[in-house]
């Protein structure tokens, strides 16, 4: 581009010179003055418009050529790759690659652990049982001693349940909805669910059984179950089958009454008898 601007410029200043001097030679006062012989008088040929317009083109397509040249040269040369270079082989690894199972993402993993079975803890089927089977009666008539309930007992595992939320009611069984599955769990407890069902019943509360969920896990399971219940073609839903986390009630099969000779023959192997004072 500097080298067609500066032939531009010098063609430019070529016409004003040659237009300058023709003009002299044409007036000739001043060739006359300074006694110029005119047969020595040198009349230069003047290219008309188009010869210089010629000029200025055939300038700029012979620069437009040397850019393009320069251009190719610097463009980095490609190799074709040949036919071998295409052929992909069927290597001992790759078969082992082909036979290796692909690997799951996190949102598929955890699906797959939700599948599982755990039968330590409660399943959907559990919660379903309750909340198919719910009356808003039966709640409300569970609420009506409910805050009697705390106030009058004062066991931890009972204030524990006081502080949640009553989310179903069956005929003898009920949901409490709790923040923490710790709390959860601790409530659930074969000791702790004696005495709950002792101090409801002494209420007039005939309950047989009751289950408590995390708030999380409740959300969920409420939201599938809004989804898909119809009062009318679907008002006892299949609900989806999630992890709950809470463990199950085990009941011990027998209580074994352990006297103080049992503990300490169980630490020496020799007969040893107490003797009372």
């Amino acid at each position: 581009l500097n080298e067609e601007i500066s032939l531009v410029d010098r063609i430019e200043s070529l016409e004003k010179t040659v237009n300058y001097l023709y003009k002299q030679l044409e007036n000739g006062n001043n060739m006359q003055n300074r006694n110029v012989n005119h047969n020595y008088a040198f009349k230069p040929t003047i290219p008309s418009a188009d010869e210089i317009n010629n000029l200025r083109n055939q300038v700029k397509q012979e620069n437009i050529v040397k850019n393009e040249e320069k251009i190719v040269q610097n463009v980095p040369q490609i190799e074709k790759p040949t036919i071998q270079e295409n052929k992909i082989e069927k290597t001992e690894q790759n078969v082992i690659d082909e036979q290796t199972p692909i690997s799951v993402s996190n949102n598929q993993q955890n699906v797959v652990e939700e599948k599982k079975s755990y039968p330590d803890e409660i399943n959907i089927s559990d919660i379903e049982n309750i909340i198919n089977n719910a009356s808003k009666v039966k709640r409300e008539a569970l609420r009506n001693v409910w805050s009697k309930i705390g106030e009058q007992s004062n066991q931890f595992a009972i204030q524990i349940l006081i502080r949640g939320n009553i989310v179903a009611v069956s005929d003898d069984a009920f949901i409490v909805e709790l923040q923490d599955l710790g709390f959860c769990n601790r409530v659930m407890a074969y000791e702790n669910y004696l005495k709950i069902i002792e101090t409801f019943n002494d209420f007039g509360v005939s309950i047989k059984d009751y289950i408590c969920i995390p708030t999380a896990v409740w959300q969920k399971i409420i939201l599938d179950y809004k989804s898909k219940y119809n009062k009318n073609t679907n008002p006892k839903p299949k609900l989806n089958d999630i992890r709950i986390g809470v463990k199950r009630r085990i009941i011990p099969s027998k209580t074994e009454v352990v006297t103080l000779e049992k503990k300490v023959s169980d630490l020496f192997d020799d007969e040893i008898k107490i003797m009372e004072e």
